[in-house]
């Protein structure tokens, strides 16, 4: 099975191209293990790429933060970019780094993050214990598409209605979408995403894992095994 890549640093701190295709296989691996489907995963993985350039490791810097007070932190940390509430005011604690010292896990760690998601209705982690209600999560409403999250994991409708509601029900939880959101290159990066998941078996050993993205990507081999396993 592949192994994570991960660049700890501020915004801008992205990977490349076969380093984010290696990380979505990483995710499929993740999540897979919890029972979502290849399209939940594909519409959580379009927008992971706009957020995060599947690096688990970056954190936004342009509210001025830093890593010296975490868990406190005004911004966004992850592969879903976990913002902290209200927002970037560091009031409170970053739900990411909070969530990884309850569970003594380091906040950069995939496989972490990936866990983490699957707590997206847990008031426990949502709430983060102060009882107004959640930061961060799986949140439907009437005035934008909506389905439960149980219903989202094992979804098995199209990639743009995945994309659609993890938007929406994970991301913005709010009606219409903000013009610094290109909500169609989210759509475009979820089908990649599942098109990369097609034809790898969750656990997969390196050397078939490199064989599959060069021929999906039309390259040799070589080059991708540098990439992924220096």
């Amino acid at each position: 099975m592949p192994n994570w890549i991960y660049r700890i640093g501020g915004t801008g701190t992205t990977l490349s191209q076969d380093e984010q295709d290696n990380n979505i296989l990483c995710i499929y691996d993740a999540l897979h293990r919890y029972g979502w489907t290849e399209v939940a995963i594909a519409g959580a993985c379009g927008c992971f790429q706009q957020e995060s350039s599947y690096n688990p490791g970056i954190y936004e810097t342009s509210h001025g933060g830093n890593l010296n007070n975490l868990p406190y932190f005004p911004g966004g940390m992850g592969l879903a970019q976990w913002t902290d509430y209200p927002a970037y005011t560091a009031q409170y604690p970053n739900p990411l780094p909070w969530s990884a010292e309850k569970e003594n896990k380091n906040w950069y760690d995939g496989d972490f993050q990936c866990w983490l998601l699957t707590q997206a209705d847990n008031a426990e982690y949502t709430s983060m214990g102060y009882g107004q209600g959640p930061r961060w999560g799986w949140q439907t409403s009437n005035s934008y598409p909506s389905i439960s999250f149980n219903d989202y994991i094992h979804f098995n409708g199209t990639v743009e209605d995945a994309v659609k509601y993890w938007f929406y029900c994970l991301e913005w939880h709010a009606a219409g979408i903000p013009d610094w959101v290109n909500y169609d290159e989210r759509v475009r990066q979820g089908k990649h995403a599942l098109e990369i998941m097609g034809g790898y078996t969750p656990g997969m050993d390196a050397k078939k894992l490199i064989t599959i993205l060069a021929k999906k990507r039309g390259e040799k081999s070589g080059r991708i095994r540098r990439t992924i396993l220096l």
